[in-house]
């Protein structure tokens, strides 16, 4: 006689959580552009969710822009609050960026551009920067204030072909140097 399996309500549910996960796209945005085009924002963003990033830019000619203060925040470990990659680009005027948790970033970059007028940068968490910049980027900053707060954070980390220019940049932090 053949055992006959009855799954429970909590398998069911499991299993329908499983399935659900693997239909949905990774590295997913509260706003983002990845096609090319330019995405205007106009409300603030907070999350705790992996491949959840706030603010999304990726592909070029894809860019994203605030025009007004706006607030975009995680919390966990290894997440950045803004994300560019491979030729995306954000413009962000007076914009609030932060994190917490650890080696997360407030704005992360890889072989982007990134201009940043008025607002700030914090992070708390070890091993966490204000801005991680890789590869062939460009890093504009004007009026900006950075604080970190963590053992070995650091306000601006820049490997690579990286180029920045600054205006009346404000750092402050807590465990490191600039």
């Amino acid at each position: 006689m053949n055992p006959i399996f009855i799954p429970s309500l909590l398998s069911q549910c499991c299993l329908l959580a499983l399935a659900s996960a693997a239909l949905s796209p990774t590295a997913q945005a509260g706003n983002s552009v990845t096609d090319g085009s330019t995405l205007l924002v106009t409300s603030g963003y907070t999350s705790s969710l992996a491949g959840d990033y706030p603010l999304l830019a990726s592909g070029g000619g894809s860019l994203l822009q605030t025009s007004v203060p706006l607030t975009f925040r995680t919390s966990g470990n290894n997440l950045f609050a803004a994300r560019i990659l491979d030729g995306g680009e954000m413009v962000l005027s007076g914009a609030a960026l932060s994190t917490s948790g650890l080696q997360a970033s407030g704005l992360d970059i890889t072989a982007g551009l990134a201009t940043l007028r008025g607002g700030l940068i914090a992070t708390n968490g070890i091993n966490s920067s204000a801005v991680a910049v890789r590869g062939d980027s460009q890093l504009t900053l004007a009026d900006l204030a950075l604080v970190t707060n963590g053992n070995q954070s650091v306000g601006i980390d820049m490997r690579g072909g990286t180029s920045v220019s600054y205006t009346h940049l404000r750092a402050h932090e807590t465990a490191a140097n600039l």
